[in-house]
């Protein structure tokens, strides 16, 4: 059956029409400007007729990087919830967000509770095992991360890249030698809020690892560029601080900078025609939770090409918007959202923008100036998932 989805303005790659989107299986067979004779023409009968009159229509916004599924899982520190739970809530939350794509990022930091090998093993193999399933209501990819003092999580990623399970990959250093941890408290800090450890063992966690030498590193490092090498996976920095550490990423393959730090490390990474990643949250709420890049200056100066929504999935639609308010037009803001992701991850030939022959991933976003975006429906395959 075809899905006719009439009387919409269509944010193409192109611009904004107003116009029609023809659905044929799961894929877009024609884009209609209304004056095009050609949908007059149209057989109409068993289809589908979808008025998105004072809607936009919108490519699904494909997430780089969402943290939604951590905090479902683990609600509370050290409360946990069933996996297939946390998949399962989360995905009406990411719909009604326009997100029809998501990269789960699962943290592999050798720590006990959410982010240790043990559960990252068991997240990254539900997500797999959940992806295909008939309840599965967006396209969920597995964006694993790593530590690079987690010399005992070798093994398990090793498995999980020879099992195709990795669709993105990004190298952490949250040890205390990186720059960001101005002083032993800051980091242990740090390390309390994102692990289990408690007591006489968060202080010995820490106290050990502030002590490291910087070449425990080396080994892990080069383990896991193989193996980002051996399957030709994207492959981002994360939290980069200074060119000199983008440059020696891209040298082992990384073409994606995630949220680098200031606008010498961010233009650096442009320069160098990688993906610079900026968070909506930072740009919804105009500042840095951590007093970093301010992602509306990056966007703005050339400094970003991708917005994910980090760690609020309701933030990314809402800052196309506010791109749009403050000049942009609405087809190149949805881009830093859609397009340039996908580009980003290899699925911009699949995903991404609204074109003939691409998959029907789109939502309908109905917005009024001075008002909060909100989706009508979403669409993803050529079937609708999601609807007010």
């Amino acid at each position: 059956m075809r899905t006719i989805i009439q009387k919409g303005k269509i944010a193409i790659p192109g611009g904004v029409i107003e116009g029609s989107i023809i659905v044929m299986a799961n894929k877009i067979s024609h884009i209609i400007e209304d004056a095009d004779p050609i949908l007059v023409q149209t057989d109409r009968r068993d289809c589908e007729i979808i008025d998105a009159n004072g809607c936009y229509i919108m490519p699904g916004l494909v997430d780089f990087h969402c943290d939604m599924l951590e905090h479902a899982i683990q609600p509370r520190r050290k409360v946990f919830f069933p996996l297939n739970l946390a998949l399962h809530s989360v995905q009406t939350q990411f719909l009604a967000a326009g997100i029809t794509t998501v990269f789960h990022p699962v943290s592999f930091a050798g720590e006990p509770g959410l982010r240790s090998n043990e559960m990252g093993n068991e997240i990254v193999r539900e997500i797999a095992r959940f992806r295909t399933n008939i309840n599965s209501a967006l396209r969920h990819f597995i964006h694993v991360r790593c530590e690079l003092n987690n010399k005992a999580g070798l093994d398990i990623l090793s498995n999980i890249f020879d099992e195709g399970m990795v669709d993105l990959f990004s190298v952490m250093d949250h040890s205390p030698r990186y720059t960001r941890f101005k002083s032993y408290l800051d980091y242990k800090n740090y390390v309390e809020k994102n692990s289990s450890f408690s007591g006489e063992e968060l202080e010995s966690y820490t106290q050990a690892q502030w002590e490291m030498s910087e070449d425990n590193n080396s080994e892990v490092t080069e383990k896991l560029m193989e193996l980002v090498a051996k399957y030709n996976i994207p492959f981002a920095s994360h939290d980069d601080d200074t060119p000199l550490r983008v440059e020696n990423y891209r040298l082992k393959g990384s073409t994606i900078s995630e949220f680098p730090l200031n606008e010498t490390t961010a233009k650096y990474a442009i320069d160098n025609n990688l993906f610079s990643v900026v968070g909506a949250p930072n740009l919804l709420r105009n500042k840095s939770h951590a007093d970093n890049l301010s992602a509306r200056f990056a966007i703005r100066n050339g400094l970003a090409n991708i917005i994910c929504s980090d760690y609020y999935c309701f933030a990314l639609l809402a800052s196309i918007f506010i791109l749009v308010e403050e000049g942009l037009s609405l087809h190149e803001a949805t881009f830093y959202a859609s397009l340039y992701p996908a580009m980003a991850t290899g699925l911009a030939g699949r995903l991404g923008s609204l074109e003939e022959g691409k998959e029907a991933d789109l939502i309908l976003v109905r917005h009024n100036p001075g008002d909060l975006p909100i989706v009508e429906k979403a669409m993803v395959a050529g079937k609708w998932t999601f609807g007010r």
